[in-house]
């Protein structure tokens, strides 16, 4: 029965729509299979969050500064048992791609459990419906000056058949 239902709650995980990880603070003990497939990393590549920081986050000043704001984070939570604030964190798949992701972390039993969100593409929507919304004011300023330009085009021309009519051929 337990494992089974060790099984059940794998095949649960494994289904989530967000990379998850478990581990001892050192050891990682799992990853779905969202993790593997959004990332690339399997578990044998990544068997320790050192390893995985070394490979997520190859820019040393990146990872460092990473590391200790999820560190003072993780000391904080333990002391005060208060929640884990999530942090936005660009991870750098196997395959060289730098992803977006929100990572979310929680004190379970004397595990950590990480989700990650990926929100890569939900910022690439985002960024193009800003440049739609700069090309399209853009447009309408463009718009603007040339009505303008032509109500001042409309009084010169006016003002040359007027003259043609009050002047001799």
């Amino acid at each position: 029965r337990l494992r089974e239902g060790e099984q059940e709650l794998r095949d649960i995980l494994d289904a989530m729509p967000v990379g998850i990880a478990l581990t001892d603070g050192t050891t990682i003990e799992y990853i779905n299979v969202n993790f593997s497939e959004r990332f690339g990393y399997s578990l044998d590549e990544i068997p320790t969050d050192e390893q995985w920081f070394l490979l997520a986050y190859p820019d040393p000043a990146y990872r460092e500064k990473l590391i200790a704001a999820w560190k003072s984070e993780m000391d904080r939570a333990r002391q005060d048992g208060s929640p884990i604030k999530p942090f936005e964190v660009d991870i750098t798949c196997k395959n060289g791609e730098i992803r977006h992701a929100i990572a979310n972390t929680q004190l379970i039993a004397g595990r950590i459990v990480v989700l990650l969100t990926d929100i890569t593409e939900r910022e690439q929507l985002r960024n193009e419906l800003i440049k739609m919304q700069k090309l399209e004011s853009i447009g309408v300023l463009a718009g603007g000056i040339a009505h303008d330009f032509n109500n001042i085009l409309t009084g010169i021309t006016g003002n040359l058949s007027y003259a043609q009519v009050l002047l001799e051929p």
